[in-house]
């Protein structure tokens, strides 16, 4: 296929297009799954092989609109090319948590959770952790944790969480957090004044870099996304970073925000958004 021509047709059907070629078969999922693209370059890199699984796949706004069913078997079949990375299986569990099918969320989540990660992935057990925990804590029918380690089982609810993660492997991404007191956190100040926490840097991987304060003061918080660049060349196109706030994390009465944004240009600082606590 002619990728000129591609885009070409795509631009003319008012669609987007995405040159996938040398990206990685996971990547390719990856990336359809955060964009709405009817026209696609899969010439190289076996990326072909995804053509049949992906060719109805629309965008991560399945999860967001509560479609998350057709989701699940996209995200399944990533797990299957990329069974290496973590972000694979968490992707799938929150997904079916989404879905409201409580033990086989459990079930990936506590395999981020146990497996040993490469390096570029730093404590992205604990992340999960705080999942797991959260997602058993609200689960409507009873989670079998009889295999899971006890010890770990322990819930740690908190008013406000920011997760921030994105589509492109070797990314570095930095989250900040501005409270009401106009104190920001971010990697070089993981403890505010006010209580919040800041997660480990994460200059490789799909994040999530996370954001979590247990007691919110009432105001606006602001959430903004640093985009530094790739540490590998990627031919991709853009980066897409997403975005979850969730208030009352780790209990029934969670309600979550999803935002989704497309990132250019390198040491890129863009603002996703401002969220109120009352």
């Amino acid at each position: 296929a002619d990728p000129a021509r591609l885009r070409q047709l795509a631009e003319a059907g008012a669609s987007k297009f995405i040159d996938l070629v040398s990206t990685t078969p996971a990547d390719a999922a990856r990336a359809l799954l955060y964009h709405e693209a009817r026209i696609v370059s899969l010439d190289g890199s076996g990326v072909t092989q995804l053509t049949a699984q992906l060719h109805t796949a629309n965008n991560r706004r399945w999860l967001i609109a509560g479609q998350a069913k057709l989701a699940i078997p996209i995200l399944a079949r990533v797990l299957e090319l990329a069974p290496n990375e973590p972000q694979s299986y968490r992707d799938l569990g929150l997904a079916f948590a989404a879905d409201k099918q409580w033990q086989k969320a459990a079930d990936q989540l506590y395999e981020v959770v146990i497996r040993p990660w490469h390096g570029r992935f730093p404590k992205i057990e604990l992340t999960a952790l705080d999942e797991l925990n959260a997602i058993i804590a609200k689960a409507e029918t009873p989670v079998d944790t009889s295999r899971f380690d006890a010890q770990l089982l322990r819930n740690l609810p908190v008013d406000l969480r920011v997760a921030l993660s994105w589509d492109a492997d070797n990314t570095d991404i930095d989250l900040w957090v501005t409270d009401l007191n106009g104190e920001k956190a971010y990697y070089g100040n993981r403890i505010s004044y006010q209580g919040g926490r800041m997660s480990q840097d994460y200059t490789g991987g799909y994040g999530p870099e996370t954001f979590a304060l247990k007691h919110a003061k009432p105001g606006k918080y602001k959430v903004e996304a640093n985009f530094y660049g790739h540490n590998q060349q990627i031919v991709a196109g853009a980066t897409t970073l997403q975005l979850k706030l969730t208030t009352r994390f780790g209990t029934r009465e969670a309600k979550e925000q999803t935002v989704t944004l497309r990132l250019k240009g390198r040491s890129e600082v863009v603002t996703v958004g401002e969220f109120e606590v009352k």
